[in-house]
């Protein structure tokens, strides 16, 4: 009993080590263990021991990967639930219609994913889109207009994976 009483206290007491937010990425593959000790480490949850306890107690619930980001002092039972659910940090980019590769490239750039030289270079590479356009030199046209929530760390190959919504909709397009 008194066991419990300890963890529910620890488990409920509101706790981050920083005055800034600590963004924490778990990497798919990670063991509950390994999580407590990052979590830990980083200064998210006072104790790994209450976190696996917790997360033992609630019949190991899969925690989801993803970067996640704390900013305000979260108990660890809420750290837990934050994973459990998924919740994990995007920074959403919005590509809007008629813009150009160059556009594109600004917008990349302002949002910290890479430079734009960075992008473009990537954009250069059109045998993602080989078998629509064979003659294609560049992603210029495929890259489609909507709004992404990206994982902060998204590097430029996974922007241009923007171009599988292009896709659908091309496919959807040729069935008709």
């Amino acid at each position: 009993m008194l066991v419990f009483l300890w963890l529910l206290a620890d488990g409920t007491r509101p706790y981050l080590h920083s005055d800034k937010p600590v963004y924490v990425d778990i990497q798919r593959g990670m063991r509950t263990r390994e999580i407590a000790d990052l979590l830990e480490g980083a200064g998210v949850i006072r104790s790994r021991w209450t976190f696996l306890a917790w997360h033992r107690l609630q019949f190991g619930r899969s925690l989801k990967a993803g970067e996640y980001d704390f900013a305000e002092k979260t108990s660890a039972l809420e750290v837990l639930a934050k994973l459990v659910r998924g919740d994990v940090s995007f920074e959403r980019l919005t590509i809007l219609e008629g813009w150009t590769r160059f556009d594109i490239a600004k917008e990349v750039a302002a949002h910290g994913f890479s430079s734009a030289e960075e992008f473009l270079a990537a954009t250069e590479n059109a045998s993602i889109i080989a078998d629509l356009d064979p003659e294609a030199e560049t992603l210029e046209g495929y890259l489609f207009p909507d709004s992404y929530n990206l994982p902060r760390h998204a590097r430029p190959n996974d922007i241009i994976a923007m171009t599988a919504a292009m896709r659908a909709g091309i496919g959807a397009i040729r069935q008709a």
